[in-house]
């Protein structure tokens, strides 16, 4: 019996500085705040660098607080964890729809080291006014590409209507496109 002969390996391209991978989830947590202990925990132990969160539940003026509580309570599972830097959208229409808000998190040590840039700044990141998509171009290992996070609509016929208004021009654009969401 012959084996099989190896594949050739291939390398990935390492950029002095900075992680080989890129660790990147999608979470639907149904209100951060209450859940903010057990979220650190999770994408700590998961060595997450890039998080897009649905459902936030967060009003605008509770950001800044659920922020700094989140970066806590990182550290408190692992000491040196520096956190994560947020990009939000919130619902900013009269009515607060409980199932909305969006955030991005990058973890911090990666924005801080330069291992992660915004190409798109996070006060000029793409947002639907409902919370339900915040988009950001980024720039890490020599890649540049969109990242859009998005939580549509339960009806049909409204999320045709908020792919072709909201979803397609914030994909828009040269560099690649990770969506991240609820679908």
């Amino acid at each position: 019996m012959t084996a099989m002969p190896r594949q050739p390996q291939r390398r990935a391209r390492v950029v002095q500085g900075q992680p080989r991978v890129l660790r990147l989830a999608t979470h639907n947590v149904r209100g951060m705040a209450c859940h903010l202990q057990q979220l650190a925990q999770l994408w700590v132990r998961m060595r997450l660098d890039v998080v897009c969160v649905q459902e936030t539940h967060c009003a605008f003026f509770a950001g800044t607080k659920l922020a700094k509580d989140l970066n806590a309570a990182c550290k408190a599972v692992s000491p040196a964890h520096r956190g994560f830097t947020p990009v939000w959208c919130f619902n900013t229409t009269g009515n607060a729809n409980a199932s909305a808000g969006m955030v991005v998190l990058v973890r911090t040590e990666l924005v801080a080291t330069g291992a992660v840039t915004w190409v798109t700044p996070p006060d000029q990141a793409t947002r639907q006014p409902r919370g339900r998509l915040v988009g950001v171009t980024l720039q890490w290992g020599g890649h540049t590409f969109r990242l859009v996070s998005v939580h549509l609509p339960n009806a049909a016929a409204e999320q045709r209507a908020f792919i072709s208004n909201h979803l397609v021009p914030a994909a828009h654009g040269r560099a690649p496109v990770l969506l991240g969401g609820d679908f």
